[in-house]
């Protein structure tokens, strides 16, 4: 009884990957809107870019070259929509800012205690907050002026499994897809 059970939770796990590209093809709806510029990746490695007319569970309708076409999910590897988020931009500043913030705070802190220097208070503090805020900021400018594309997306997997437990049997269905 234990093995069946161990058997058909080991079963599933091998269908979780299956079920989750389901999910994303459902909620593809959510993150795709009419007007939306994509560029679409096929099987054959071809792109093609458009924008969006209408989006289902398992079609894309697009205009391209301002003609409509309709695509089957199934056809494609990657749908990429223009845009994306700054944050990576501003994470990549903020760390570059840490890193000055060390190196000028260490400085400045060291040689305040060394030489006790009347402008002390103001330049520790400085030292330390210039650089993290500097480059924090600089990473949000340059990430945002500069337009790139998120996948929304992604086909992971062209394998289905589906597992089979009854009394006195258990197997496993697979289906393969090219």
């Amino acid at each position: 009884m234990e093995q069946r059970i161990l058997l058909t939770l080991a079963l599933w796990g091998l269908l979780w990957p299956w079920t989750v590209r389901q999910a994303c093809a459902q909620d593809l709806e959510q993150h795709l809107k009419p007007a939306d510029e994509v560029t679409i990746t096929l099987r054959d490695g071809s792109t093609r870019r458009g924008i969006v007319e209408s989006v289902s569970a398992s079609t894309l309708r697009l205009a391209i070259d301002g003609q409509p076409r309709t695509v089957d999910l199934g056809a494609l590897q990657t749908i990429r929509k223009r845009g994306d988020s700054v944050v990576n931009g501003t994470l990549i500043g903020f760390g570059i800012g840490m890193g000055g913030s060390l190196l000028f705070g260490s400085y400045a802190t060291g040689m305040c205690r060394n030489e006790n220097g009347i402008n002390c208070p103001s330049l520790v503090p400085t030292a330390w907050l210039f650089p993290v805020l500097s480059g924090t900021a600089l990473g949000f400018l340059i990430d945002g002026s500069r337009v790139g594309s998120t996948v929304v997306w992604k086909s992971e997997s062209r394998i289905a499994v589906t597992p089979s437990v009854s009394p006195g049997a258990v197997g496993v269905q697979a289906r393969i897809s090219f």
